[in-house]
């Protein structure tokens, strides 16, 4: 079981946080809790396997993804294609 900062190798603060608690929620993903004492922060963080943690950042990654420029390319390279297919059509 691997805590977020364990996990990113960084401070993840609440709202990633509260976000992979509520996949956690609806995936019932195995999870506890470590109590930590340091310079930034004291108290009860979560740990989760890692495999969930793995699902969850490839998850929020599609999420993510800015398909626009993707989806442009594939718009225009259908209209090039109807184009050339009727390039003998008369109308």
């Amino acid at each position: 079981m691997v805590s977020l900062f364990d996990y990113l190798g960084y401070a993840a603060g609440s709202g990633l946080g509260k976000q992979v608690a509520e996949y956690a929620k609806v995936r019932n993903a195995k999870h506890s809790t470590r109590y930590v004492s340091n310079p930034s922060y004291t108290g009860e963080v979560m740990l989760y396997e890692k495999e969930f943690l793995d699902e969850y950042f490839g998850v929020k990654k599609l999420f993510e993804e800015d398909y626009t420029e993707i989806n442009t390319q594939l718009t225009e390279d259908a209209f090039k294609v109807a184009e050339q297919e009727n390039e003998n059509e008369i109308y």
